[in-house]
């Protein structure tokens, strides 16, 4: 029997498909033949038991292994990629293949990576580096690189960095967020490590040969339809994908929209902004910052305040926030500036609620705080998206309330997987307060489509 491809075309849902014998020559369910392939008894194997304990699912990523030498490991957020990865690298390294691993990962989750490979890779010497400090010196035989969209960016140093890593023989990319069948240039910029045979390492050729421009201001690419049927068919041969609700026995989830008005003096500042930034961007007379800036003051004014010099401005916000506290269990707000996290946690401060903090002022104690949090030790957390957003394991919440959302769909995906993963055994909800006749419903409608908000303002403008 043939397997299906773990990528679809726009129209199609990807789905997840078990590999039969016929595909991988290697029995998924049993894994009766694996120790006649690790060359010794099942008895005296350990990574044959590590296997033993791995979900289908996870044996099919490892059974793929052995038949190729890179794969993107496309798994919804919460199902065990870091374990697969952990067990293929350890049969690489028993098979003879490599001698030694890289591991480039966010540094909110090397102690995570390390723990991991104790447990499940113990054998291989595995170097374990964060984004902002590797370099093309650290390639290994094997290079694991988690969190794959941070290479999205291919004009960045770190994807640059990472990509020159694909020269290693053996790769892995891990991600958990959703591949963007809109955006192939950031397709490109991810196999540039995977494979950068695939489709050159030259972005210019690339974008020649396979793109048309679109978008804002004609800066952003999509592809020809002419070579939209063999693009999928190249990069489906390096992937491995898994949706949670394929594999998990997840409980219900639900997502709710708290709509609230600004108050007239909010009203006001906001659609002075937002008018200049129509103008600019109708009449193209876009300063170099002036767009980002623009974004960033309109957010504040929601929130109640303005930066340098700081200028408060009456809000509903906090009084919407303290309706939608739960009385009991423990909970999570998301916040995105550094001011809306002093006034949520001043607000649970007066509530008699016990919080902890996840900020990049206090990444150090971040482990300490999770540790805390999940042996209840206090109620809430209250995290930046872009700290508390990525590699954690908080199921033992049930609530999550974005007070404010990030941009990118990609990071909303992540922060919600924090609550709503394997071992999450409590109906999850969701939160997301939302300010009317703002910006907000215009990320509203740009998370919907997967867009940047810049491209959903344009897209409204035309």
């Amino acid at each position: 029997m043939a397997s299906s491809s773990p990528l679809k075309r726009k129209d199609q849902q990807p789905h997840w498909v078990l590999h039969s014998d016929t595909s991988l020559g290697l029995s998924v369910e049993t894994g009766r033949h694996l120790d006649a392939s690790f060359g010794l008894p099942p008895s005296l194997s350990p990574l044959y038991q590590r296997w033993l304990r791995l979900s289908d699912y996870q044996k099919e990523a490892v059974l793929l292994s052995m038949k190729m030498n890179a794969i993107a490991l496309i798994h919804d957020q919460g199902v065990g990629k870091t374990i697969s990865a952990l067990v293929i690298l350890a049969l690489w390294h028993l098979q003879g293949k490599i001698r030694e691993a890289l591991v480039v990962c966010p540094l909110s989750v090397l102690p995570q990576w390390e723990q991991a490979a104790a447990a499940w890779a113990p054998e291989v010497p595995i170097t374990f580096i964060n984004y902002e400090r590797v370099s093309t010196k650290d390639i290994r035989d094997a290079v694991v690189v988690d969190e794959l969209q941070y290479l999205k960016n291919r004009a960045s140093k770190r994807s640059k960095i990472v990509g020159k890593l694909g020269a290693a023989p053996y790769r892995l990319g891990l991600t958990g967020t959703p591949v963007d069948q809109d955006v192939p240039s950031e397709l490109w910029a991810e196999w540039r490590f995977i494979e950068p045979g695939t489709f050159g390492i030259h972005w210019v050729s690339f974008r020649d040969e396979w793109l048309r421009p679109s978008g804002f201001m004609g800066k952003e690419f999509k592809l020809r339809e002419d070579k939209r049927d063999l693009f999928w068919e190249k990069v489906r041969r390096n992937v491995h994908h898994v949706r949670a609700r394929d594999v998990l026995n997840l409980p219900p989830n639900t997502t709710r929209t708290i709509r609230y008005p600004l108050t007239p003096r909010q009203q006001r500042m906001h659609d002075e902004l937002m008018h200049d930034l129509i103008t600019s961007i109708g009449g193209r007379h876009v300063p170099v910052h002036g767009l980002a800036q623009a974004r960033i003051r309109m957010f504040q004014i929601i929130s109640g305040y303005l930066e340098d010099p700081l200028i408060r401005i009456p809000t509903f916000k906090l009084k919407v926030l303290e309706r939608c506290l739960p009385a009991t269990g423990q909970f999570i707000v998301f916040v995105r500036f550094k001011r809306e996290l002093r006034d949520v946690v001043s607000l649970l401060t007066s509530k008699g609620i016990p919080c902890g903090v996840l900020s990049g002022q206090n990444r150090k104690h971040r482990n300490d705080i999770i540790l805390d949090f999940n042996k209840k030790e206090f109620r809430a957390l209250v995290a930046q998206v872009r700290v508390g957003g990525v590699g954690l394991n908080l199921q033992v919440a049930n609530l999550a309330i974005f007070y404010s959302r990030p941009e990118s769909y990609i990071d909303l995906s992540q922060a919600k997987a924090r609550i709503y993963r394997r071992g999450q055994e409590q109906e999850t909800s969701f939160i997301i307060l939302e300010a009317k006749n703002s910006i907000d419903e215009l990320l509203t409608r740009a998370l919907q489509f997967k867009r940047t908000l810049m491209d959903q303002i344009y897209r409204e403008l035309k």
